[in-house]
């Protein structure tokens, strides 16, 4: 709706007076300073309207904040968060992503100097796993280098040394969400290629036509995967991660030097 209508102000013939504007000389107040820095907006990733109640009052339950939080509508399933407790805003930002009854809740840091229809709403953060990698290659090196193929690296779950031994590589990457999703792609190892496929941890809805999460447009352009057998499923949802799985631990050593992980 709101980019509908930036479209249609951007066709208009302004009169005199509209293009002359207002100077304002007015400064943000102390306050609203202070309040910048315990706000986020969100969008959720939803092509029809949503119950704004039934979503405030779910995911108060499921950030349980220590103290209060704050929703204002600034858009069509769009909202600005106010936390009290900049404690509470770093938990809700670590834990991306988040859904609402399936669909993505697309998270951007608040900046104050921004009009809502200035944010793009294109970034998420993703747990990735990517499977049928050779040993020799599960540690933060490729990692990092799978990662900023995918996105914008962020983190890769390794031991100490650098090593990420287990049924997968676990990477945190920033994805354009307006872009179609990775499935996999093909590593060249010692002049072998290697086809590396990819899960995605907390994987939302999205359109199983053309693997993109958020539709540019608000429809699906992609014309040939309406028809035959879906190139996307819910097969790229990663299994349930337990919290003991992420652990290097080691046996028979002291505690003091257990390797340190990252969860």
């Amino acid at each position: 709706m709101e980019e509908e209508m930036s479209k249609q102000w951007e066709r208009l013939t302004l009169t005199e007076e509209e293009k002359e504007g207002v100077a304002l000389k007015l400064q943000p107040t102390i306050s609203t300073m202070r309040t910048n820095h315990f706000c986020l907006l969100v969008m959720i990733v939803v092509e029809k309207f949503i119950n704004r109640e039934a979503f405030k009052s779910t995911m108060s339950k499921i950030w349980k904040c220590d103290s209060w939080l704050q929703f204002s509508e600034v858009g069509t399933n769009k909202y600005l968060i106010e936390f009290q407790s900049k404690k509470d805003l770093d938990r809700v930002i670590n834990g991306r992503p988040w859904s609402f009854d399936r669909w993505l809740l697309c998270i951007q840091p608040f900046n104050g100097s921004m009009s809502i229809n200035e944010v793009s709403f294109s970034k998420e953060e993703f747990w990735i796993q990517a499977y049928n990698l050779p040993f020799d290659y599960m540690n933060q090196e490729v990692g990092i280098q799978i990662g900023n193929s995918l996105g914008r690296f962020i983190k890769v779950h390794v031991d100490e040394r650098g090593i990420g031994w287990g049924k997968f590589l676990r990477i945190r990457v920033e994805l354009d969400i307006t872009k179609t999703l990775l499935r996999g792609l093909f590593i060249n190892v010692d002049g072998k290629k290697t086809w590396v496929y990819f899960k995605y941890e907390r994987l939302p809805s999205l359109c199983f036509k053309c693997g993109v999460i958020r539709h540019v447009k608000n429809s699906c352009s992609n014309q040939e995967g309406r028809e035959g057998q879906s190139q996307y499923g819910a097969w790229l949802r990663a299994p349930i991660v337990r919290e003991n799985e992420l652990l290097f631990k080691k046996y028979g050593e002291s505690p003091d030097h257990s390797p340190k992980s990252e969860p």
